[in-house]
């Protein structure tokens, strides 16, 4: 029996709703959808779509770029995912985020 990060798994119910870092603000919905935005740019009317998942550790969100149909997959491993907070990170940063709505 391995306890390493990749085999803890969260409950995706909690990601639903809209999360807020800074300006920063990500809205997941319960089918996979979502949008993104930061506030110090756009207003949230104007926010890029992304379809996410999470498998185990493992959230994926492809962000829709513009008009054309390209996508950017980034994925991340989860670290917390409560009611209130959400933090993942990837190779680089990590990513800390409260609920807001």
């Amino acid at each position: 029996c391995s306890n390493s990060d990749d085999d803890e798994s969260f409950d995706k119910a909690l990601m639903t709703g809209k999360w807020q870092s800074g300006t920063e603000y990500y809205y997941f919905t319960s089918d996979g959808n979502g949008y993104t935005w930061d506030s110090s740019e756009v207003t949230e009317e104007d926010a890029q779509d992304f379809t996410w998942s999470l498998s185990g550790s493992l959230l994926t969100i492809n962000h829709k770029m513009g008009i054309s149909s390209a996508q950017i997959t980034k994925i991340y491993t989860m670290q917390t995912l409560t009611s209130t907070t959400l933090k993942f990170k990837d190779d680089y940063n990590t990513f800390t985020f409260t609920k807001v709505q």
